[in-house]
């Protein structure tokens, strides 16, 4: 059984769903199944990332040096590009099967520039024909080259011819990109860009040279270390176990959790409760000071462990009865504290040895406010702020037992209590 030592109330609920940034993977845009925590070289950010992701990010980086070397190896100058390339029209579609098939052929870019000047002209040539021109194509009198490329001299003719027709309806005025053009200006500045943005992925933004256990974070640019990062694979299911056991305790609505445990096996969440349970009663994992300031922050430290739970309840349920309300209860526990309770307070501290007692100034006026009816649930809070500022508070002293205590009972925990599943 578990109880919680402060409703969580709006803050907590605002970190637990600003948290969910931390959690979502950018390559796979939802919470990862196989979570790892993104260690970076110098920056203590928190985040997750899928395991797979990060490998895939390693494997296209190891991937650019072969690339590189690709592209200043090829002769073509633009075999890369037109891997990449999407064309933009039917024009461009027939350009890039002529030019694939030179580049197949094992064509120099010097050679495929001729080629195309001469597919240029051969196109010059045939759209600035008369229509009604009665041309015969006798392969024997054509260029090597128009042989060669036949077929797609005809589609392109054709389908400029048919965009002339179309262009003349409309009055418009139709434009055509030479096949040396596309070639020159479009695909060779391309390539060239592809091995720039290679070359460039290599690189931090320092400037150096990533080594092959390093990657660039698709979010920052910030170096991460592959290596630690997948060696925090069991930390990081825990982490993300307990956000998401705290999350639905408190029945935070989030669709990237839900649709999370949606792609899990039924027994997730019992087995989160139960990973929040061995945790917050003794844990064998310990997080860095940043990832257990996020926890803190949704307010997994606000849990009782079960031990303590039996232990406050052993010492305090006789001042305890089921059978009167929240706010006599409570008025019994504290002036228990101070020995209210009884006709001589002073000497009953002193003959049970609590005389050293540092806050019955601040209970006696918690006492007179609940009296007047103030919130039960503001007085605790403002008694255990005010006992903080005394320079002997004592954290585990017998004001801060009593209030757990006393907050064990407010009617908002009854239905968090056994929502955690011990087995």
């Amino acid at each position: 059984m578990f109880n919680y030592k402060n409703l969580i109330g709006t803050q907590h609920k605002l970190a637990l769903a600003s948290i969910i940034s931390h959690l979502y993977d950018p390559i796979e845009s939802e919470i990862p199944s196989d979570p790892v925590f993104v260690h970076y070289e110098n920056n203590s950010f928190i985040r997750l990332f899928s395991r797979q992701t990060l490998l895939s990010l390693q494997t296209r980086l190891q991937e650019c040096p072969k690339i590189i070397e690709e592209g200043l190896q090829d002769k073509s100058f633009i075999k890369l590009a037109l891997k990449e390339y999407t064309p933009c029209n039917k024009e461009e579609i027939i350009y890039k099967k002529i030019l694939t098939k030179m580049v197949d052929a094992g064509l120099n870019f010097g050679q495929i520039a001729e080629e195309c000047l001469g597919i240029d002209a051969a196109m010059y040539l045939l759209t600035g024909m008369p229509e009604n021109s009665n041309i015969t194509f006798e392969l024997s009198d054509l260029p090597r080259e128009m042989i060669f490329f036949i077929d797609y001299i005809i589609q392109l003719h054709q389908l400029r011819m048919n965009q002339q027709d179309v262009g003349e309806s409309n009055n418009i005025d139709v434009e055509h990109k030479s096949l040396s053009i596309f070639a020159e200006r479009k695909l060779v500045c391309l390539q060239t860009a592809i091995i720039e943005e290679n070359r460039r992925k290599l690189l931090s933004n320092t400037g150096k040279v990533l080594t092959n256990n390093q990657v660039l974070c698709p979010f920052s640019r910030d170096v991460i270390n592959v290596k630690q990062s997948l060696a925090s694979a069991r930390k990081a299911k825990l982490f993300l176990q307990l956000i998401i056991a705290t999350a639905k305790i408190n029945a935070l609505q989030e669709p990237e959790i839900d649709s999370f445990l949606k792609r899990q096996n039924p027994n997730y969440l019992r087995e989160a409760y139960q990973a929040l349970n061995q945790y917050i009663s003794n844990p064998t994992i310990r997080f860095t000071v940043e990832q257990q300031k996020l926890l803190n922050n949704i307010g997994v430290n606000k849990i009782i462990k079960p031990d303590n739970y039996f232990n406050l309840t052993k010492r305090y349920q006789h001042l305890w009865n089921e059978n009167k309300s929240l706010k006599e209860n409570t008025l019994t526990v504290l002036s228990d504290y101070s020995k209210l309770n009884t006709s001589l307070p002073n000497f009953n501290l002193f003959m049970t040895c609590h005389w050293a007692r540092h806050h019955h100034h601040i209970v006696k006026k918690a006492i007179k406010r609940i009296k007047e009816n103030d919130s039960i649930k503001q007085v605790i809070a403002d008694l255990e702020d005010q006992a903080q500022v005394n320079p002997k508070f004592n954290p585990a002293g017998s004001l801060v037992r009593r209030l757990e205590f006393i907050k064990l009972h407010f009617k908002e925990l009854n239905g968090l209590t056994n929502k955690i599943l011990l087995c």
